[in-house]
C-alpha cells in the first residue's frame, strides 16, 4: 500500500493503522495517554459491546486497585510508571 493512502502507516508499510495504546504511539510518552476501555478492547481485538468492554473496564479497575493504572478521569485510564 502506497504511503499517501489513508491507514498507511510509514513505519510498517502495506499495514493498516488501528488503535494503539501507550508507547505504540510514538509521539507520546509512556504512561500520559489516557484511553477508554472501549479503546482498550478495540486494540486487544475484543468486541466493543457493553460487556466486553465491561470485562475490559473491570479488568482495569483492578490495575487500578493495584495501583498499576490510574484513573485520569470519567471513563479515562493511564498507565503507571514503574
Amino acid at each position: 500500500m502506497p504511503e499517501d493512502q489513508p491507514g498507511a502507516s510509514v513505519d510498517r508499510p502495506g499495514v493498516r493503522d488501528g488503535p494503539r495504546l501507550g508507547a505504540e504511539q510514538g509521539e507520546h510518552a509512556p504512561g500520559r495517554t489516557e484511553v477508554r476501555a472501549r479503546d482498550v478492547a478495540s486494540a486487544l481485538g475484543r468486541g466493543t459491546d457493553s460487556g466486553s468492554v465491561n470485562t475490559v473496564r473491570s479488568t482495569l479497575d483492578r490495575l487500578v486497585g493495584a495501583s498499576r493504572v490510574q484513573r485520569a478521569g470519567r471513563g479515562l485510564y493511564r498507565a503507571v510508571m514503574p
